[in-house]
């Protein structure tokens, strides 16, 4: 045991001396550097709109806006969209420069903007830039009364502007046309949406944010983001919280609002996703037999619908 604990000693002290040296050198990384001639011209990123809001407290809001439009983009045939993930990664660093941050997304064009709610009333400032030569092509400012109805309005009328400037600046682009319906009319159920999703996306608060859900429904029974929302919310808080609720009894509830989407859009990606996946973690955890090659299917489908989704 002696001679094993002073082989192994050796060892180490020549591992641990080996990972003191220094790293290799490395060439500096440039970014400033013209944009990559490779990147689509009719390529786009949305960034977190900034919250001008008096108290500062309306974040969730202003970031739901840019998504929003983002998620409107994304469906536009011809237009590459940079994910959520990778454009609200730069929330706060607008410093870097809007040319900087479209290399590092690999877009030629960039969105950025503004929101302010103060009583009934909203303002939302946005500008497209074409981060080639760094100049503005379109921008507008919206004031209007704060409805659900005004709220989806200006988020079509934003996404139908830039593809209509792309078009202009880029008549060699083949974009197509922008298209989108109100899913709401009720501001509360909206609202309530945007500050679960909010939690949900940090992880942050999952109890909270399914009342907020539930609350949602309450004003809204027809607002299908919800219940995709609220389903795909059921297994996270069996992980993140200390729910009573059982591992069968979330996946009851994930399924059942699953469902509940799916009868309002039959074609729901992110519904469709969200039951294969609670019966793909049933199956690992033994808690039943599951079809995988159906669980496959329904993955599958779900990708085809919505290509853009993480």
């Amino acid at each position: 045991i002696t001679l094993l604990f002073l082989v192994g000693g050796g060892i180490f002290w020549r591992y641990d001396k080996a990972s003191d040296a220094p790293p290799p050198a490395t060439a500096p990384v440039e970014i400033d550097q013209a944009v990559d001639a490779k990147v689509d011209a009719a390529s786009i990123a949305v960034l977190p709109f900034a919250d001008l809001s008096q108290a500062g407290d309306q974040g969730y809001f202003s970031d739901g806006m840019a998504e929003e439009i983002l998620n409107v983009l994304a469906r536009v045939k011809g237009l590459q969209v940079a994910s959520r993930t990778s454009s609200f990664a730069f929330k706060d660093q607008e410093d870097l420069g809007i040319p900087a941050i479209a290399r590092q997304l690999g877009v030629r064009h960039v969105l950025e903007g503004s929101v302010r709610r103060a009583g009934g009333t909203i303002r939302i400032t946005a500008q497209l830039i074409d981060a080639d030569v760094d100049r503005h092509l379109w921008s507008e400012t919206f004031d209007r009364p704060l409805t659900a109805e005004n709220v989806f309005a200006i988020q079509d009328e934003i996404a139908k502007a830039i593809v209509a400037a792309m078009v202009k600046a880029l008549p060699a682009a083949e974009v197509g046309a922008v298209g989108r319906a109100a899913t709401t009319t009720n501001l509360g159920a909206y609202d309530n949406y945007l500050q679960a999703r909010a939690l949900v996306r940090s992880r942050r608060e999952l109890l909270l944010a399914d009342q907020l859900l539930e609350k949602s429904l309450q004003q809204d029974s027809k607002f299908a983001p919800t219940w995709e929302l609220r389903a795909a919310l059921q297994p996270l808080l069996g992980e993140y919280t200390d729910t009573l609720l059982t591992p069968e009894e979330l996946d009851r509830r994930g399924t059942e609002y699953a469902d509940r989407a799916l009868s309002l859009v039959p074609d729901s990606a992110l519904a469709l996703a969200v039951k294969a996946n609670l019966r793909r973690h049933a199956a690992e955890q033994l808690r039943g037999e599951y079809d995988l090659a159906a669980v496959i299917v329904d993955l599958e489908r779900s990708v085809k619908l919505d290509p853009n989704s993480v």
